[in-house]
């Protein structure tokens, strides 16, 4: 697929999530960079293609499962601000940042690997 239609339907993909849980979540799609990650203080998704390519890998699925974990993140802190935040406090960032095991140990991203899981397949 080309990079091209890959963006169309990563848009189409967020468009559907943004309705269907009533999101106002800005996604910013883009060719280059080195990251991937909601920010829920501005309410936006970022999600470089290039960083999805070498970080988690080069087909579809990941870039789907990669868009779909941070619509998790986004869903979440928008159904409850107070318990994301509380879980984020609990969290050593600097930990986070490093180890991949620790990161995929905190709840918030758990549920955002499971979510990304789960959908992921409705996609392809």
């Amino acid at each position: 697929m080309r990079q091209k239609d890959t963006i169309q339907l990563l848009e189409k993909i967020a468009d559907k999530y943004k309705k269907e849980y009533h999101l106002s979540t800005r996604i910013d799609i883009s060719k280059l960079g080195n990251y991937c990650y909601y920010n829920r203080k501005g309410d936006y998704i970022a999600l470089a293609l290039r960083y999805v390519q070498f970080r988690i890998g080069d087909n579809l699925r990941d870039y789907i499962f990669a868009l779909l974990h941070e619509l998790k993140h986004a869903i979440d802190y928008t159904k409850s601000k107070e318990s994301f935040e509380e879980e984020a406090r609990w969290i050593d960032w600097a930990k986070y940042q490093e180890s991949l095991e620790y990161h995929n140990s905190v709840p918030f991203e758990k549920r955002a690997n499971d979510f990304a899981e789960k959908e992921v397949n409705l996609w392809l």
